[in-house]
C-alpha cells in the first residue's frame, strides 16, 4: 500500500488521476486550432497592449547574440519588438540579486535605454 497523507490526498491519487487526465485531454484538444501561427500578427490598435518581459535581455545582449526578422534579416531585439507592435515592457527588479543583472542600477540603466527609443 503506499502513504497515507489523509483521506483527501489519497482518494486524489486513487481516483483523482483518471480524471484529471480528462481533463487535462479536453483543455489539450480545446485549445488546439488549425490556425497557421507562422506568420506574424498584424500589429493591434493603438488602444491594445501587446506586452513583452524582456528581464533577461542584457545578459543576453552582453552574451552578444543575434536576431532575425521571420525574412532573415538581422535587427536588434529592440527594434523587432518595437515594429511588430510590442508596447509594453516588463522588467524584472531583485533587491539582492546574486548578479548584477536585475539589480536596481542594471534596470534604471535599461530603462533609459528603453525610453529613448
Amino acid at each position: 500500500m503506499g502513504h497515507s497523507m489523509g483521506n483527501g490526498v489519497q482518494c486524489l491519487l486513487k481516483d483523482g488521476i483518471p480524471k484529471l487526465y480528462a481533463i487535462v485531454s479536453i483543455l489539450i484538444l480545446c485549445g488546439c486550432n488549425a490556425q497557421d501561427d507562422s506568420q506574424p500578427r498584424a500589429i493591434q490598435p493603438d488602444n491594445f497592449i501587446n506586452g513583452v518581459d524582456i528581464s533577461g535581455y542584457p545578459e543576453i545582449e552582453r552574451a552578444s547574440v543575434s536576431f532575425y526578422h521571420q525574412d532573415g534579416n538581422l535587427d536588434a531585439l529592440l527594434s523587432i519588438l518595437k515594429n511588430t507592435g510590442v508596447n509594453t515592457i516588463r522588467l524584472r527588479l531583485w533587491v539582492n540579486p546574486e548578479t548584477p543583472y536585475s539589480s536596481f542600477e542594471s534596470v534604471k540603466s535599461f530603462s533609459s535605454e528603453l525610453k529613448g527609443m
